[in-house]
């Protein structure tokens, strides 16, 4: 079922309260009117009768004041007023032709008719309401005897107050029909402003249950409702402030739980790597350990030969693990960088005449096309580890020639290492920075490598941001990166 509107509601409201203080107006004006009307006769008809007996004490009766006090009530209260003596012949009379009024009051005053009604009875005078069936009148009468004897009455018409309370019945009926009519149309359109900013608020509270703070209360008014849309705006600005904040954590705590996990899966990948890259080592450290013990090797030679392949597995060893504890370091965060401003062809050129005598020993022609004094922003060590890496690759896998370049566009140094021989299959192009992974795993072990040296230089790239990556070219392979420099 559908739900009735604010906004009708307070039409039926206001709707609903005129035609209640209609019914009322007409329920108290039937049931209390007549009685408040006979009251306030009663009581101008007793002040009049004080009034004049009042004067009657002070002046006397044959004073010109009584006629004048008589007069002046008569004229304003439309009261007939008769002061006759004991016999009941006329001393002042307010009325003309007089003789059938004496003989009704009479009757009214001495007769003990059921139809004559004593409203009120004291020492001072007497008040009884009754009806002239001579003229179909209603009177209210007051009378009382003066200390001389005579007789002071005062006669007031009563009107006939209920067909009065029925025409103002139908009056204030019909008028509260047209002002209920007019009321509807008001309060229809007085409804439609007073909802508007009610109706705005409850959007503004839906957009903020969808999490969208973006809507504010404009609205300039300074009453309750507008206090009520500046609480809302406050509350907005609250959440979405409290919001950003949870979700900030959120994020921050969703990053500690990931790098955590990625912590525990180095760790995992750590012990898992280490313990198979050496178990070849261990296998054959062993293996030439026990022929020593067990007296294999009798002469000098093979006992030489035996302790330089232990020596040799063991130096291995070192360098392997060194190595992994210098990436996990990298990958973790926890290595020390030290940024500084260095020649990067300086320190291309020194790696290059160190490594001269290796090129000698394997018949390699290097060839350097470096453009001089490029200088760069970063961590010199990693920056040297990065270089050796690629050119240690390139004199392990280089068939006789090694081309360097290093050349400076737009703002970026590319430094390329080339290397003749053969080409790296398609499929290991990708993988070739994963830890341990090797193409050729006899070539590898015939050098030393344990497959860590390029994922050495991938981690130290990566945290510099620096875009690099490996070629497969006509005769051979390139290695390059890109360096932002000066």
């Amino acid at each position: 079922m559908k739900k009735m509107s604010l906004k009708l509601k307070l039409t039926f409201l206001i709707a609903a309260i005129v035609l209640t203080v209609v019914g009322v107006i007409c329920l108290l004006n039937s049931i209390f009117f007549e009685k408040y009307y006979i009251k306030d006769r009663e009581k101008k008809l007793v002040n009049s009768y004080n009034e004049m007996k009042e004067v009657l004490v002070s002046d006397g009766i044959s004073s010109d004041s009584v006629r004048k006090k008589m007069l002046s009530i008569n004229a304003l209260h439309n009261i007939n007023v008769f002061l006759v003596d004991s016999n009941w012949k006329t001393v002042y009379s307010t009325q003309n032709n007089i003789e059938n009024t004496y003989r009704w009051l009479q009757h009214f005053i001495f007769s003990g008719d059921r139809d004559i009604e004593l409203i009120k009875e004291n020492d001072n005078y007497s008040i009884k309401k009754g009806n002239d069936i001579s003229t179909g009148l209603s009177y209210m009468v007051i009378y009382g005897s003066m200390e001389d004897g005579s007789q002071l009455v005062m006669q007031l018409i009563i009107e006939s107050i209920k067909e009065n309370i029925k025409i103002f019945n139908n009056f204030v009926t019909i008028t509260g029909a047209v002002v209920m009519v007019i009321s509807i149309i008001f309060a229809y359109f007085l409804a439609d402003k007073f909802t508007k900013p009610i109706k705005e608020l409850s959007k503004i509270a839906e957009e903020m249950s969808e999490l969208n703070f973006d809507a504010k209360y404009t609205g300039k008014a300074q009453n309750e409702i507008g206090q009520l849309g500046k609480s809302i705006n406050f509350m907005s600005d609250s959440l979405q402030k409290n919001i950003t904040m949870l979700k900030t954590a959120n994020y921050e705590l969703q990053l500690d739980i990931e790098e955590k996990t990625k912590a525990a899966d180095r760790q995992k990948e750590f012990l898992s790597n280490v313990s198979h890259e050496l178990k070849t080592p261990i296998a054959l450290i062993q293996g030439y350990a026990e022929g020593l013990k067990e007296g294999v090797a009798a002469d000098k030679e093979s006992f030489d030969f035996y302790c330089d392949v232990i020596m040799d597995e063991s130096n291995k060893m070192n360098r392997m693990v060194k190595n992994l504890l210098s990436l996990d370091h990298i990958e973790s965060g926890q290595n020390n960088i030290n940024i500084e401003r260095f020649n990067l062809t300086e320190l291309i050129n020194e790696i290059c005449k160190a490594n001269e005598l290796r090129l000698d020993q394997k018949n390699i022609v290097c060839v350097s096309k470096c453009q001089n004094d490029i200088y760069v922003w970063y961590d010199k060590l990693q920056i040297e580890e990065v270089f050796t890496n690629f050119y240690t690759n390139a004199i392990n896998h280089s068939t006789g020639k090694i081309k360097i370049s290093l050349k400076k566009t737009d703002g970026k140094a590319k430094l390329e290492v080339y290397n003749s021989g053969n080409k790296i299959p398609e499929n290991d192009l990708t993988r070739i920075w994963e830890k341990f992974y090797k193409v050729d795993k006899a070539r590898t072990r015939e050098y030393g490598g344990n497959g860590l040296g390029l994922s050495i230089v991938k981690a130290i790239l990566d945290n510099y941001d620096v875009e690099y990556g490996v070629d497969n070219v006509d005769d051979g392979v390139v290695f390059w990166c890109m360096f932002d420099c000066d």
